[in-house]
């Protein structure tokens, strides 16, 4: 799978920032991991502000379609 300009490997999953900063977590499927509470910790610590909705992503993602 291709996220930006890195190559994730079949086996492996991963997680972008809302706020499209750049930040990528990868981790490794199919292993107890704490990924969600990683990516609430670099938010909460890199940015500022009010976090977009749900409603908001999903209508920035059906744009980019």
């Amino acid at each position: 799978m291709q996220v930006g300009e890195y190559e994730i490997p079949e086996d492996w999953e991963s997680m972008t920032c809302l706020y499209n900063c750049g930040f990528i977590l990868v981790w490794k499927r199919g292993i107890s991991n704490d990924s969600g509470n990683q990516m609430d910790r670099h938010i909460l610590l890199t940015h500022t502000g009010p976090l977009p909705s749900f409603m908001d992503w999903f209508r920035f993602r059906r744009r980019e379609d």
